[in-house]
C-alpha cells in the first residue's frame, strides 16, 4: 500500500514536473498570452488591441481561424514572440498558435475600448489635400490635420474622401486647423465627400488647403 502511494506520488511529481518544464520552455522562448479586443481591417488583416491600448498583428493567421471572430470581440490568444513587420501599419507581428473568444462585442465598442486604456480618440470623415496633407473632419465640421512621419503614409493607406475613420492621437494643437499625431487609425465604414459639411469644405478651400 506504501509502495502504491509513493508510486502515485512520483507519477503526479513527474507529471508536474514536465508540466513546468513545458511552460518554462514555451514562454523563455518569447511566447506569450496576449488578451484584448479583436479588429479586423479593411485589408482583411487581424489584429488584436491590448488592455494598454497598442496593437498586433497576427503574422501567421493560418494557424488560426478568426473567421468567427467580429471586430469588437474580447479574445485570448496564446502567441509567439514579436515579429518586426516591415512598415508597421498596425503595430509588430505575432504568430498565433490558439486563440478563444471570451466576449462578444460590437464596432460601437472599439472606441471606448480605447479610451478605457487612456488613450485619446478621434472618429469622424477622412479628407485628403491638395498638399498630401491628410485630415480628420469631426462631427461638428471641424477639421484636425493628422500628423506624424513615422510609417506617415502607411497608417492611412486604403482611406478615401468621406471614410469614417477612428485615430488613437496624441494631444490635440490648438492651431487651425487643430493638429495632432496619430499613433493609429481604423476605417469603420466607406463614405464620400457628400459626407462631409460644404462649409467645411468652402472653408478649407478658401485657406487653400484644397482646389
Amino acid at each position: 500500500m506504501k509502495k502504491s502511494k509513493r508510486a502515485l506520488i512520483i507519477s503526479i511529481s513527474a507529471v508536474l514536473l514536465l508540466i513546468v518544464i513545458a511552460v518554462v520552455s514555451f514562454f523563455g522562448t518569447g511566447n506569450q498570452i496576449i488578451s484584448g479586443m479583436y479588429l479586423r481591417s479593411e485589408h482583411g488583416a487581424s489584429i488584436i488591441a491590448t488592455d494598454d491600448g497598442t496593437t498586433k498583428v497576427f503574422y501567421n493567421a493560418g494557424k488560426e481561424d478568426f473567421s468567427d471572430y467580429n471586430t469588437g470581440d474580447r479574445i485570448t490568444a496564446v502567441c509567439g514572440k514579436n515579429v518586426v513587420l516591415d512598415g508597421g501599419l498596425y503595430g509588430p507581428g505575432v504568430d498565433c498558435y490558439f486563440s478563444f473568444r471570451s466576449e462578444k462585442g460590437s464596432t460601437d465598442d472599439v472606441p471606448d475600448f480605447f479610451r478605457d486604456a487612456g488613450k485619446n480618440v478621434l472618429t469622424g470623415r477622412y479628407l485628403s489635400t491638395d498638399s498630401d496633407t491628410h485630415m480628420l473632419i469631426d462631427e461638428n465640421g471641424s477639421p484636425v490635420q493628422l500628423c506624424d512621419y513615422e510609417d506617415y503614409y502607411m497608417k492611412f493607406r486604403g482611406c478615401c474622401d468621406g471614410d469614417k475613420i477612428m485615430v488613437v492621437c496624441n494631444d490635440i494643437r490648438e492651431t487651425y486647423p487643430a493638429q495632432t499625431d496619430v499613433r493609429f487609425c481604423w476605417i469603420f465604414e466607406r463614405g464620400s465627400l457628400d459626407d462631409i459639411p460644404h462649409s467645411t469644405i468652402d472653408s478649407l478651400r478658401e485657406l487653400g488647403w484644397i482646389d
